[in-house]
C-alpha cells in the first residue's frame, strides 16, 4: 500500500518540479527582455550627448533669439531622457530571487514598462534633436 501512495506522489513531484522551472523560465525571459531594452536605450548614450553638444553650441553661436530658445529646449528634453535612464538604472534592481514568482513577474513586468518610457522619450528627443540640427547646420 506505501508503495502505491509513494507512485502516486512521483507524478506530482515531477509537476512541481516542471511548475518551477517554467516559473523561472518565464522570469528569466521577462528579465531578458528588459535587459535587451535597457542595452537598446544605452546605445543612444553617444548620440544624446552628440546632439547635445551641437545643440548647446547653436544656441551660444546663433542669432536669432527664436533658434536660441529651441536648441535650448532641445538639450533640455536631452537631458531629461538622459536623466531618466541614469534614474531607471539607479532604482533598477536585477537579483528579485527573493521574491516569489508572482512577485517577480509584476516586478520585472512594471520594470520593462518602465524602461520601454525612457526608450519613448529618448527615441522622441533624439528625433527632435536631429531634425532640428538638420535644418539648422552651421
Amino acid at each position: 500500500m506505501k508503495k502505491i501512495i509513494y507512485l502516486l506522489f512521483i507524478p506530482a513531484l515531477f509537476t512541481a518540479c516542471n511548475s518551477l522551472s517554467d516559473d523561472k523560465t518565464q522570469e528569466r525571459k521577462l528579465f531578458d527582455e528588459v535587459i535587451s531594452i535597457h542595452n537598446e536605450v544605452m546605445n543612444y548614450e553617444g548620440m544624446i550627448l552628440e546632439n547635445k553638444a551641437k545643440l548647446d553650441t547653436l544656441a551660444k553661436t546663433q542669432v536669432d533669439k527664436s533658434v536660441q530658445d529651441s536648441a535650448l529646449a532641445l538639450s533640455e528634453n536631452l537631458n531629461i531622457a538622459d536623466a531618466a535612464m541614469s534614474e531607471w538604472m539607479h532604482q533598477f534592481e536585477p537579483d528579485y530571487s527573493q521574491k516569489t514568482h508572482e512577485e517577480a513577474m509584476k516586478y520585472l513586468a512594471d520594470q520593462k514598462a518602465s524602461i520601454t518610457q525612457v526608450d519613448s522619450v529618448t527615441k522622441k528627443a533624439i528625433k527632435a534633436s536631429w531634425q532640428f540640427l538638420s535644418n539648422h547646420k552651421q
